[in-house]
């Protein structure tokens, strides 16, 4: 049989999906792997014998699943290792065989031989991806799917987000990766329309972007201003359209530079030029880190400079955490500031040696990033990692390393639930010498306590991977200690939320204590926190009542023609953060005041309260208002 001439394109290719045309295929026999279930034109009886110039496709589960050029041609792409479970089969081949009026079934594929067995993809639903003939298909729609999250299966496996030169594919910039990640939350939250409805106007030009996942591979769509359309079938809110597009003003590439003083102030780590020898992702590589002593200006260490650098000083000033970034992996190093002296984390190797049972190393990407997550004390840090295996695991854990003893302890590991399901906790805060750890799973988190857990339905953090803090102090003064326990439980724009837990250790079993929103809210009330709004000489200010002091806050950036007027209420719920000083307990809220024509509240300062905690309840005092650079 000939190939039929490429002249009718993706015309033909609309035709089909829009469903404009009957399927005049004869009747055939179910194809089978010894089938090849392939009909000639002839053999069908076709009305027209149409040439036509297929997309790669395959449909399934009344899906159409489109192959990820990219993907396919890479040789490399360990398309077999990928494949999951068989969830069906090529029973048609079009190219060659199908009537221009031939709609597909599902089983149908435009090259895909008959028989050719279709599985899952490892890691994702069979609704986003599968592979199938050493290629990936992603899905182009779901007429079925009421929000994005149903049709991309990317929570939690986004790397970053780039924008890309539609004309040569060039990196323009990298998103912020809190603008990333918030990003990825938001638009999976979108009502999803069907792509076709969507209205793609290019009169304000088109944006195209890629997301990176963890995995090695991407997901691209376009984003069009004139209708706020994105193309895997959504319409950005003011909020998604923002987080997409800030900071498009960085178009060359830049250096990311950064300093940290020490907390005693001696000493400063920073880095200094830039590489324009070589970019990535928006970025030139600075030229070198070093590490200066304050009051002689002598450089103590130094180190050359990569595309991104993180620094972290332990408490007492002694050691600073250098976290440095390259294209394809990441590493860290402790520095001694006492003598310029350093030392690195341990690695893939280290970890690999106490792993619960095999771990392997991708030949093609490994990927690997170990990062320190902060310091629990003066000589703990703790340090998160990733990593890729050969059959695409992702190898992900935390541990929490010694720094006078050089020793790895508290190793939590976890790879795929998919492929090993007992490994599912990760440590996102711990006390070692108190014998504390609280560990992150999916639906909650386990506080260990020595060698007792207890098991909580805690949210333990947020996108933006605010971690938990705890400390332990007799707070209630009856003689015992308590241990302390804050964890961020929203985020957003606008929007910082904490929960404050104390939990009676001493108890057994353990008593959880929190102070609820509807507590702190009430007792922010009876406080009698007053607010107006006046003018003196043409400015519009506001006044902020606590007691018997009035604190006066300028609402200048508010006078516009479009923000109306600034009603004469509050609220507070929106920014609550709780700290601990010592034996004392702190909370922090945000003042929000409302304008007449935006529905969320604009923040002028903080209410800052001592909460008192005693008998299982708290109690604030003490209130006090200050401005938002106090």
């Amino acid at each position: 049989m000939s190939k039929l001439i490429q002249v009718i394109g993706l015309a033909c290719v609309i035709t089909w999906v829009t469903g404009g045309c009957a399927d005049n295929r004869q009747e055939t026999p179910e194809a089978s792997p010894s089938s090849s279930g392939s009909v000639s034109p002839s053999e069908s009886e076709c009305t027209t014998d149409a040439n036509v110039d297929y997309i790669d496709f395959v449909k399934l589960n009344d899906r159409m699943y489109y192959a990820d050029t990219e993907f396919s041609n890479d040789s490399g792409n360990q398309a077999d290792r990928l494949a999951g479970d068989p969830v069906g089969e090529v029973g048609y081949t079009m190219y060659g065989n199908a009537c221009l009026e031939h709609v597909p079934a599902n089983g149908d594929a435009s090259f895909l031989s008959a028989g050719t067995t279709i599985y899952a993809m490892k890691g994702y639903k069979t609704s986003f991806r599968l592979i199938a003939g050493g290629r990936m298909y992603q899905i182009n729609d779901n007429p079925n799917a009421s929000s994005v999250e149903e049709v991309l299966d990317v929570a939690g496996k986004v790397k970053a987000i780039i924008e890309e030169d539609r004309s040569n594919g060039q990196t323009v910039r990298e998103l912020p990766q809190a603008n990333a990640e918030l990003f990825v939350v938001k638009a999976l939250e979108l009502p999803y329309v069907d792509p076709k409805k969507l209205t793609l106007d290019t009169s304000e030009g088109d944006r195209l972007f890629r997301i990176e996942l963890t995995d090695g591979t991407s997901v691209r769509f376009a984003y069009y201003p004139a209708t706020d359309a994105l193309s895997f079938g959504a319409t950005a809110t003011t909020e998604v359209k923002t987080l997409l597009t800030s900071e498009r003003e960085f178009l060359e590439p830049i250096a990311n530079q950064t300093s940290k003083k020490s907390p005693d102030g001696k000493f400063v780590i920073e880095t200094y030029g830039e590489n324009k020898g070589i970019t990535a992702a928006g970025l030139y590589p600075v030229e070198g880190i070093r590490l200066i002593d304050q009051s002689s200006g002598a450089t103590i260490w130094s180190m050359p400079g990569y595309y991104v650098q993180e620094f972290k000083w332990s408490p007492d000033s002694r050691y600073v955490s250098v976290y440095h970034e390259a294209r394809i992996w990441g590493g860290t190093v402790v520095v001694d500031a006492k003598d310029g002296s350093e030392f690195s984390l341990p690695g893939m190797d280290d970890v690999a040696k106490q792993w619960k049972g095999k771990t392997t190393v991708s030949d093609n990407r490994p990927d690997p990033y170990f990062k320190f997550a902060d310091w629990v004390d003066d000589t703990h840090v703790n340090v998160t990692f990733t990593w890729m295996g050969q059959n695409s695991e992702n190898y992900v854990g935390n541990y929490v390393y010694d720094i006078k003893k050089r020793t790895m302890m508290d190793l939590n590991v976890h790879s795929d639930a998919e492929l090993s399901p007992e490994f599912t906790e990760t440590l996102v805060a711990a006390l070692p010498e108190r014998g504390i750890f609280l560990y992150g799973r999916e639906n909650g988190a386990d506080l260990h306590v020595e060698d007792r857990v207890y098991a909580y339905d805690w949210e333990y953090t947020t996108p933006r991977q605010v971690m938990p803090a705890m400390d332990v102090r007799d707070y209630d003064k009856d003689g015992q200690e308590e241990l302390f326990v804050n964890l961020n439980i929203g985020s957003g724009t606008g929007v910082a939320v904490d929960e404050l837990h104390i939990v009676e250790i001493n108890d057994n079993p353990v008593k959880d204590v929190i102070f609820h929103e509807e507590d702190y809210l009430e007792q922010l009330e009876q406080a009698g926190i007053g607010f107006r709004t006046t003018t003196e000489s043409g400015e519009w200010f506001g006044e902020v009542k606590i007691g018997g002091t009035t604190h006066k806050v300028s609402l200048k950036e508010y006078e516009s023609d479009n923000s109306g007027f600034v009603q004469d209420r509050i609220w507070f719920g929106s920014i609550v953060h709780f700290d601990t000083d010592k034996d004392r307990l702190k909370a922090r809220f945000g003042v929000g005041v409302f304008l007449e024509d935006f529905p969320s509240p604009m923040f002028i300062g903080y209410v800052n309260a001592d909460v008192a905690y005693e008998a299982g309840k708290f109690t604030m005092s003490n209130y006090k208002f200050a401005l938002n650079d106090e």
